[in-house]
């Protein structure tokens, strides 16, 4: 990672007491191995101590605080990234904390009275992603005072590790393009006379391995039947996007798709920088290409991706790519329609509850548009989570 990867450190919270002054931040060079995996903390009616792990054995813990309290364990998952710090301090130590992450909120820890603060980037780093990687400031027997730095994550250009799977959908045997085409295949593929997609309303055209195209029921029946198309070897596509054709395509050969952000194509981008909204609409093409197609692996694959970037998109963006998923036939609770549970639809909850406080005009435009829409966002927002 260069050292010019963009970080932000915030304010120094909490009290005035003397104590022992520490700084975990990183040096720039050193921020791919600042990934936190876990917390320690204890806590009773303060912060007693904060000890941060990482996913990397390069950075060693450092506890900071006394031995006092109810020892905790904040744990990450291996996506999970923190994106604020919630508290409050009085006169003496840091009362409470409650850690946000793009899929819940964890604690509080301690008792929340006093001063309440947040430590967030209120900055945007270039690609949107802006991660807790450390804390600074003093400690005695309790947390005294706290800073936060946090850094930008690399870019998710290439989303191929999220869309590769080793299983097989059930019934679905002829959609199982190999996880690694061998060379020989592949360079059989680019040799072989290919079928000519005529894509989008401008005519974008794609070469493509007739072969590769059969695995899906569209192409087979248009390519090997009696239409047509099975004698000119060309297939018109006029309604459909030809970037989310041209990554369907690419899975049919390897797999996996390449996310390629167009730096230039900055038009609609919403508030958010580039690689959230932005890719969150190259998801929800991909997304209603695969279904059209039948493609249902590629289908699964970029909407669990769509998920992902809904995590690190603004909350107004996330009602602007709700409503265009919605207006391609895909549904909020999941791409066959089913219901997210648990953790998921709380914070699918929460999100809604924040848009319907913040952003009401937008809210009631939403739900005047689309009636699936308004019924599974007002569902989200009336049901109660046990």
């Amino acid at each position: 990672m260069s050292p010019s990867r963009y970080s932000v450190s915030t304010p120094v919270c909490g009290s005035q007491n003397t104590g022992e002054a520490f700084d975990d931040r990183p040096s720039p060079e050193d921020f791919p191995d600042a990934k936190i995996s876990k917390i320690l903390i204890r806590h009773d009616r303060l912060i007693d101590s904060l000890e941060v792990h990482y996913t990397t054995a390069n950075r060693k813990p450092v506890k900071h605080g006394g031995n006092g309290g109810q020892l905790d364990v904040l744990s990450l998952d291996e996506d999970e990234i923190i994106n604020a710090v919630e508290g409050s301090f009085t006169g003496e130590a840091i009362c409470h904390l409650t850690f946000v992450t793009g899929k819940r909120r964890i604690g509080p820890y301690g008792r929340a009275y006093g001063t309440r603060f947040t430590l967030t980037a209120n900055e945007k780093a270039p690609t949107g992603r802006m991660a807790l990687i450390s804390f600074s400031g003093k400690a005695s027997y309790f947390i005294l005072s706290l800073s936060a730095t946090f850094a930008e994550l690399p870019r998710r250009r290439n989303t191929s590790e999220l869309v590769k799977y080793e299983q097989v959908l059930a019934g679905d045997q002829s959609l199982s393009a190999p996880r690694s085409t061998p060379v020989s295949q592949f360079a059989g593929y680019l040799m072989t006379p290919g079928i000519t997609l005529t894509v989008g309303p401008d005519g974008t055209k794609f070469y493509a391995n007739e072969e590769a195209l059969c695995r899906l029921p569209f192409f087979k029946a248009a390519l090997q039947g009696a239409f047509r198309e099975a004698v000119e070897k060309t297939i018109d596509m006029p309604e459909d996007d030809p970037i989310a054709v041209a990554a369907m395509v690419e899975f049919l050969y390897t797999g996996s798709y390449t996310y390629a952000y167009d730096s230039t194509n900055t038009a609609e981008l919403g508030n958010e920088p580039p690689g959230t909204f932005a890719e969150g609409m190259f998801q929800v093409a991909v997304c209603t290409t695969a279904s059209k197609y039948g493609c249902l692996q590629l289908k699964e694959g970029a909407w669990k991706v769509f998920e992902t970037v809904l995590q690190d998109a603004s909350d107004i963006d996330r009602l602007r790519l709700w409503k265009a998923a919605y207006n391609d036939g895909l549904q909020l609770l999941g791409v066959d329609g089913t219901q997210n549970e648990g953790q998921a639809q709380e914070e699918l909850r929460r999100w809604v509850g924040v848009l319907f406080e913040d952003h009401g005009a937008e809210m009631d435009a939403a739900l005047l548009e689309d009636h699936k829409l308004a019924r599974d966002l007002l569902r989200l927002a009336t049901v109660n989570v046990k």
